[in-house]
C-alpha cells in the first residue's frame, strides 16, 4: 500500500508526497518496491499516474514501449491503456524487486518509477504488447512480452507498434 508523507514547508503549505513500502521477496527491506493505488491520467501507452488519495506517482511499464506524444499510434495506444486499467486497483512492482526488468533496466526514468504493474493477475504490459498496442523491449525483459501469444519486438529503427521484422 502507498504511503503519504505529510510535511509542512517553511511556508506553511502541505505537501503530500508518494511513498513505496520497501520489501523483497525474502522479506528483507529495501530490494524491491511494491506500490498500489488506482491509476489517475494516461500519458501515452506505456505510462500513467498511479494514486492513492491525493498522493500520486508515474509509473512506467517495464519491458514496453508504446508511441509518445506526436508519434503514429500514439491515441489508439493510450485510449487502449485507459480501457485495460479502468478504475481498478493497480498492483505495482517496481524494478529490482521481481520484475523481468530486473539487473537489465532502471528502476526509475526521471520523476516516474519503472515497473511491472497487475490488475488482479493480469500483467498489464503483457495486454498491450498482446493486442498491438506496445512492442516487447526484449533488452529490457529478456523477451518476456514477445513470443508465440504474445506480442512482437520492438524494431528499435522504427515506430514503436512497428515489429521488427
Amino acid at each position: 500500500m502507498l504511503k503519504l508523507q505529510n510535511s509542512t514547508g517553511g511556508n506553511g503549505n502541505e505537501t503530500r508526497t508518494f511513498g513505496i513500502r520497501a520489501a523483497c521477496r525474502d522479506g528483507r527491506t529495501g530490494c524491491g518496491r511494491h506500490a498500489s493505488g488506482f491509476p489517475d491520467k494516461i500519458i501515452d501507452g506505456d505510462s500513467f499516474t498511479l494514486c492513492e488519495g491525493r498522493a500520486c506517482k508515474e509509473v512506467h511499464l517495464c519491458g514496453i514501449r508504446a508511441p509518445s506524444d506526436g508519434e503514429e499510434g500514439f491515441q489508439e495506444s493510450s485510449d487502449a491503456l485507459m480501457t485495460i486499467l479502468g478504475g481498478n486497483l493497480i498492483k505495482c512492482t517496481q524494478v529490482g524487486g521481481g520484475t523481468p526488468c530486473d539487473e537489465k533496466g532502471k528502476s526509475t526514468d526521471g520523476e516516474a518509477i519503472v515497473a511491472t504493474c497487475h490488475i488482479g493477475s493480469h500483467d498489464i504490459a503483457e495486454d498491450m504488447a498482446k493486442h498491438g498496442f506496445a512492442c516487447d523491449q526484449v533488452s529490457m525483459s529478456g523477451g518476456r512480452y514477445s513470443g508465440e501469444g504474445l506480442g512482437k519486438p520492438c524494431d528499435t529503427q522504427q515506430s514503436a507498434l512497428k515489429p521488427a521484422e
